[in-house]
């Protein structure tokens, strides 16, 4: 690269990066990031690093959350086409996951701009590498009516679509749906000829 002499970098005591290199030793970490719009817009942004602003010992003092491996994520992807879709997986798998935690992972893919042509992948702290490939991402059929767009449902149909053991991950993942059983074991026994079983006693039967 050929730089214009006009620009006298060196008496200004500024260098063009022309290639990656390590972040330079220092105390403070801050980086200044400008943008010129051909319109006319200009913008300038000062990054600093954050570990400078926590008070020491405070990673230490931070107490330690083991994570549950064995708990269902949705991490949902997006994209314009199909090929820029895929790519996302493609480029996430690439990525050194070993130490990014999957509720953080799940959070900030939800956050995302949100493009026509989406998919998931299903898959949980303990597998999360593994699962993290282009084969496993879920799309929806072609053709398939996008609708309102709402939050998740899962709606059991109760037509004999149940099986073994059905329900029992919400209840060891998801407190609130144990609460919600308890809800209705109360109001069926209020009924005038309430039954003599409980929800939350079969559940706990086939659970345990």
């Amino acid at each position: 690269m050929k730089l214009n002499p006009n620009l006298r970098l060196d008496e200004r005591n500024i260098e063009v990066v022309t290639e990656v290199r390590s972040w330079p030793e220092s105390n403070l970490r801050r980086a200044s990031v400008n943008s010129f719009g051909y319109g006319g817009a200009n913008a300038h942004a000062i990054l600093e690093g954050a570990d400078f602003h926590i008070p020491p010992g405070y990673i230490a003092r931070r107490p330690r959350i083991t994570p549950d491996t064995d708990r269902k994520y949705i991490l949902p992807f997006s994209g314009q086409g199909q090929i820029s879709l895929t790519k996302r997986v493609a480029d996430l798998s690439a990525f050194p996951l070993d130490n990014i935690r999957i509720e953080d992972l799940a959070y900030t893919l939800s956050r995302r701009s949100h493009f026509p042509v989406r998919g998931f992948l299903l898959t949980q702290g303990s597998s999360l590498l593994k699962d993290m490939v282009v084969s496993n991402l879920r799309k929806l059929p072609k053709g398939a009516p996008e609708g309102p767009k709402l939050p998740f449902a899962f709606i059991f149909t109760g037509q004999g679509a149940q099986w073994p053991r059905m329900g029992v991950e919400l209840i060891e993942q998801f407190p609130i749906y144990g609460k919600i059983i308890e809800d209705l074991d109360n109001h069926l026994s209020t009924l005038p000829f309430a039954p003599p079983w409980r929800i939350k006693g079969i559940i706990s039967q086939i659970w345990r």
